[in-house]
Order: structure tokens, then C-alpha cells, then sequence
């Protein structure tokens, strides 16, 4: 006894290269049974689990019009993505912009701050040593 999945799988429509469009081609083989799909054609998600179901689905009017129009509806999903996809490239360089910039910046304040200690120090040791000699004098 085959069992049914809960998790539908989604049904998306072949491309045909010879006519440049999308068409129906069933997911199923002879007789078989236990997988569940699902058509976004409606909206909702229409589901079949055999090769009837499956042919009956794909005869509604909701259906044979989504697949018509499939082709448009996956190229403006994707011009959408490439869209997106350009934004969150630019906004990727210019935040490594700001981050090599700050980068640097640290670097510099780094070597500012060391120059500052080593004056510091040097200036210590003067007046320590300085200290030193007026002592032995008295």
C-alpha cells in the first residue's frame, strides 16, 4: 500500500524549445500513485495525486489559460529577480566601499596612536633619566 505525501511537490509546466513555449507534460508514469502535486494555476493550490486527476486538472479553463500564460509570468518573476538582484549587488559594493574605507581609516589611526605612544615614551625616559641626574647632584 503506497502512502501519500504530505508535502506536495509543485507543478511547473515544461518549456518546449520548438515552439517556445510552455506546455503541460505529466509528471506521472502509468499507474502511478503516493505523490502529491500541486498547480498554483488558481491561486490556491489545486492538487493531484494520479495520472486522471492529473489529465482532468489539466483540461479546467483556470488551467489551460495559466499555461498559456506561464511564459510571461516566469519572465516578469525573473525580470523582478534580476532587479533585485542588481540592487543588492550595488548595495554589496558600496557597503565593501565603506568597509575598505573604514579599514583604512582604522589603519591610519592605529599608526597615529603608535607614533603618539613611542613620543610618549621616548619622552618619559628623557625626563626620567633627566630626574636621575638632578638627584646625583644633590
Amino acid at each position: 500500500m503506497n502512502q501519500i505525501q504530505s508535502n506536495p511537490i509543485i507543478y511547473e509546466p515544461m518549456f518546449d524549445p520548438e515552439t517556445n513555449r510552455y506546455k503541460d507534460e505529466s509528471p506521472f508514469q502509468k499507474r502511478e500513485k503516493g505523490i502529491v502535486y500541486a498547480c498554483s494555476c488558481r491561486h490556491r493550490n489545486d492538487l493531484f495525486s494520479t495520472m486522471t486527476a492529473y489529465k482532468n486538472h489539466t483540461k479546467n479553463k483556470y488551467h489551460t489559460s495559466y499555461i498559456s500564460e506561464y511564459g510571461k509570468i516566469v519572465n516578469e518573476e525573473y525580470g523582478k529577480v534580476k532587479k533585485e538582484n542588481d540592487i543588492l549587488k550595488k548595495e554589496n559594493a558600496i557597503q565593501g566601499g565603506n568597509f575598505e574605507k573604514l579599514n583604512a581609516q582604522k589603519d591610519r589611526d592605529i599608526d597615529i596612536l603608535t607614533n603618539n605612544l613611542i613620543k610618549m615614551t621616548l619622552r618619559k625616559n628623557y625626563y626620567k633619566n633627566k630626574n636621575v641626574e638632578v638627584e646625583e647632584m644633590f
